[in-house]
C-alpha cells in the first residue's frame, strides 16, 4: 500500500527518496548497486539522495549496507503522541487487556488507511502480525469499519475508490454493497465485528471513540474464532467494550 503513487503530479526527487527509502525498509537493508539494479536508477542519483537521508539520520550506512535510521523512530513516537485522546485511549486500552485477558488496541484511520497506535496484551492474548504503526486496510478489521461507520457515504465511497476492497480470506467483504450493509449495522449495534476477515482464525470486536464531533479511531478486543464467538464475542466483550469507550469519550471531554 503506497499513497505516493496515487499524487496526480509527484515531485519527481521526493518520489525517488520515498522509493529509495522503501525498497530499505522492504529488505531490511540495501546496497547502492541492490538499489540501483531494483530501482532502474543511476548509482549517482541514488547516492546523492542516500547521502541526505544518513546527513539527516533517516538512513544509517553499515559498511556498504544501508538500513533505516532511528530518526524515524523519534517521528513515529512524535505523531503516535500528538494524536488527540492518545493518553487516555492507551490508558483504557491496557485496562481492558487486563479485564478481558485477550488482544487489545487502539486503532485510528488516517489517509484512507488504518493505524494501530497502541496494542497491550492480556494473559490469554494470541500473537498475529499486526504491530505499532503498521497500516491496515479498514474494510477488513473491525477496528476499520467501527471508524468507517460514523463517516457519510461519500466518504466511505473515496476511500474504496483509492484503496479497493482487496481480499485478505476468503471472508473478506469485497463488494460496495456489502460493506455499506455491513456499516449499517455497525451503527444500529454499536460495535462492528470482524469474522476471520483480516486474519484466519482471528476475530475482533471494535466500537468507534466520537469526541467533539469527529471520530478518534477505535478500541478493539481480538481473540482465537473458537473463543471469541457467541455471547462471548458478541455481549460479554461487547458489554465491556462499550462500556469502556463510553467511559473514554466523557473522560475526553472533561479533560
Amino acid at each position: 500500500m503506497n499513497p505516493i503513487k496515487d499524487q496526480k503530479r509527484p515531485v519527481k526527487t521526493v518520489e525517488i527518496t520515498f522509493e529509495i527509502l522503501e525498497a530499505i525498509r522492504n529488505t531490511g537493508g540495501a546496497t547502492l548497486q541492490s538499489l540501483s539494479e531494483d530501482l532502474n536508477l543511476a548509482k549517482s542519483t541514488i547516492h546523492r539522495h542516500l547521502g541526505t537521508l544518513e546527513r539527516n539520520g533517516f538512513v544509517m550506512r553499515q559498511g556498504d549496507e544501508y538500513t533505516t535510521g532511528m530518526q524515524f523512530l523519534d517521528y513515529g513516537i512524535e505523531v503516535r503522541n500528538s494524536h488527540p485522546g492518545f493518553d487516555l485511549a492507551r490508558e483504557k486500552t491496557g485496562q481492558l487487556a487486563e479485564r478481558t485477558g485477550e488482544l487489545c488496541v487502539f486503532l485510528i484511520e488516517q489517509h484512507g488507511q488504518g493505524y494501530i497506535l497502541c496494542r497491550e496484551e492480556g494473559p490469554n492474548a494470541v500473537r498475529t502480525g499486526t504491530r505499532v504503526g503498521k497500516p491496515v486496510y479498514v474494510h477488513a478489521t473491525a477496528g476499520g469499519k467501527a471508524v468507517l461507520s460514523q463517516y457519510s457515504d461519500e466518504e466511505v465511497e473515496s476511500i474504496i475508490d483509492r484503496w479497493g476492497l482487496p481480499p485478505h480470506t476468503e471472508n473478506t467483504i469485497t463488494e460496495r454493497q456489502v460493506l455499506f450493509e455491513e456499516l449499517e449495522r455497525v451503527r444500529d449495534q454499536k460495535f462492528a465485528l470482524n469474522r476471520e476477515e483480516h486474519i484466519m482464525g482471528l476475530q475482533t470486536v471494535a466500537a468507534p471513540i466520537c469526541n467533539g464531533g469527529r471520530t478518534i479511531g477505535a478500541l478493539c478486543i481480538s481473540g482465537p474464532a473458537n473463543r471469541m464467538t457467541g455471547a462471548y464475542l458478541k455481549e460479554e466483550n461487547a458489554d465491556l467494550l462499550l462500556s469502556a469507550v463510553n467511559e473514554l469519550e466523557l473522560n475526553l471531554e472533561y479533560s
